[in-house]
């Protein structure tokens, strides 16, 4: 099955690469060929948009395409909204 991840993993990331779409895959990929539960499996693929943020930050950063007026506002409010939520979802299921 490992094999089928590498393969579903490639194809992935040159969807992300290619037309920005991709990782919403990556959730089922995990799910159904690795075997890991829906939470598990989206904890892997949002850890692993890390590397692919990182990079494609610093390439658009190089070229001078990103608005840092914007971005940072968007930034700062989904992460502070995403953890918000998490939190309060959490509680929910106490």
């Amino acid at each position: 099955m490992i094999w089928l991840l590498v393969v579903i993993s490639v194809a992935v990331g040159v969807l992300i690469g290619a037309v920005g779409v991709g990782g919403i895959l990556l959730i089922p990929a995990l799910n159904l060929a690795g075997g890991l539960p829906i939470r598990q499996a989206m904890a892997t693929a949002l850890f692993s948009f890390i590397l692919t943020g990182v990079i494609g930050t610093w390439l658009f950063q190089r070229r001078g395409s990103i608005n840092w007026n914007v971005t940072v506002p968007v930034c700062l409010g989904s992460g502070l909204f995403g953890f918000a939520t998490r939190r309060l979802v959490s509680a929910a299921r106490a």
